[in-house]
């Protein structure tokens, strides 16, 4: 049995991920020598389409085979990564071939291609200063901000951890869907589908409402589980960390690379609002693409 927890956002992207930043609040004070979660998201947003694309309208070339150019590097690298794997070997070489024969995203009755999403679309480091590909043109010009080389599997996908499609696509080859428990983040705070999981993995009856009353466990600053934080205290953080977004803009202005003009409020996220559309219209695709592959949907 494979018991599979989600951890997301509301819009299925970064909403949450503040929690997963605590560094910025400290290191604001300091900026601009020190990239911030903007630059993050830019840049990997631009190394993802170049990883994920895929063709909208057939291609052919003259001998009526598909152009690798027409779909994102992850795909083929992907496919030659592991397609001496045997348990893989068939459904990548139906669904790459399906692509580079001629078939589109939309009229193959195949599903996409498998993707290695964190082992080929982020690469390794470029060079002692250059810590991934995606970084290399933000580094050329800005040359005064740097990137700490601490938990670069981290920084490196800020976005990229919210596309569960990829991991999980791979986890339904290998396994029946019937022993995958797919549950959404949210649901968690309901007694029922604590239940329903303990029962499935063959744990002992338990109350559970009583312990979902008292709170949340280690939930954004407040690391470990013996002590629960209310969800009053939580509701009246969310809001102060909307607060601080706002009166940091001007900060956020001066020292990152987003224009004057676009700084805005975003669910908390110190972003522009341009920015923040950009990314959830990439992300919905492979939403969509989750909840076919599950067959459950998440209210993101």
């Amino acid at each position: 049995f494979v018991s599979i927890q989600l951890c997301t956002s509301d819009g299925g992207v970064l909403a949450k991920r503040s929690h997963q930043w605590d560094s910025w609040k400290s290191t604001r004070r300091i900026l601009p020598k020190v990239s911030v979660l903007v630059d993050f998201v830019r840049t990997e947003l631009k190394q993802l389409k170049a990883c994920l694309s895929l063709p909208k309208k057939t291609k052919q070339d003259d001998n009526g085979g598909g152009n690798d150019d027409d779909f994102g590097f992850g795909a083929r690298l992907s496919y030659e990564k592991w397609r001496k794997q045997p348990q893989f070997y068939n459904a990548l070489h139906q669904r790459y071939t399906a692509i580079t024969n001629g078939g589109n995203a939309t009229n193959s009755s195949l599903p996409p291609p498998l993707v290695d999403l964190d082992g080929v679309c982020y690469g390794k480091r470029v060079n002692r200063t250059v810590f991934r590909k995606q970084w290399a043109e933000l580094q050329t010009e800005n040359p005064t901000k740097v990137i700490l080389d601490k938990n670069l599997h981290l920084q490196q996908a800020m976005i990229g951890r919210s596309l569960y499609t990829f991991p999980l696509e791979w986890w339904y080859l290998l396994f029946n869907p019937s022993d995958i428990l797919f549950v959404c983040t949210e649901e968690l705070s309901n007694p029922d589908t604590l239940h329903e999981l303990a029962l499935q993995l063959g744990l002992p009856s338990y109350n559970f409402s009583e312990v979902i009353a008292e709170g949340a466990y280690n939930v954004g600053g407040h690391r470990g589980y013996d002590k629960a934080t209310s969800w009053e205290e939580l509701i009246t953080e969310e809001e102060g960390q909307e607060n601080l977004t706002v009166k940091s803009s001007s900060s956020m202005k001066a020292s990152s690379t987003v224009a004057p003009t676009e700084v805005s409020t975003t669910n908390g996220i110190p972003i522009s609002e341009d920015l923040y559309n950009e990314v959830k219209e990439f992300v919905e695709p492979f939403n969509e693409r989750l909840f076919a592959l599950t067959g459950k949907r998440c209210n993101w």
